[in-house]
């Protein structure tokens, strides 16, 4: 999901569009709002810790834990940055 999130901040930044950037613009809009609903939490998160009985420190993700701590500090501001650039883009 983090290239869809890049895809829709290179998209209204340059002006570029296409059936890519309309996707890219569905599957950022449906993860937030997921991530929203699950309690600003990834819901992949309890999803581990109910089959990770042994708690040995599976993660919901491949990355190391100290890249992921820091992903809604990343992605955050460039969804909200790419979602308000294109609706200025869009209405201008």
């Amino acid at each position: 999901m983090a290239s869809a999130v890049l895809v829709v901040v290179y998209g209204a930044v340059t002006g570029a569009s296409g059936a890519w950037l309309w996707i890219a613009v569905g599957l950022v809009f449906f993860e937030t709002t997921i991530f929203i609903a699950s309690g600003m939490r990834c819901p992949l998160t309890a999803l581990v810790l109910k089959y990770d009985t042994a708690r040995t420190g599976v993660s919901d993700t491949f990355l190391p834990k100290r890249f992921t701590r820091h992903t809604l500090a990343l992605f955050g501001p460039l969804v909200v940055l790419g979602f308000v650039l294109l609706a200025v883009r869009i209405l201008a």
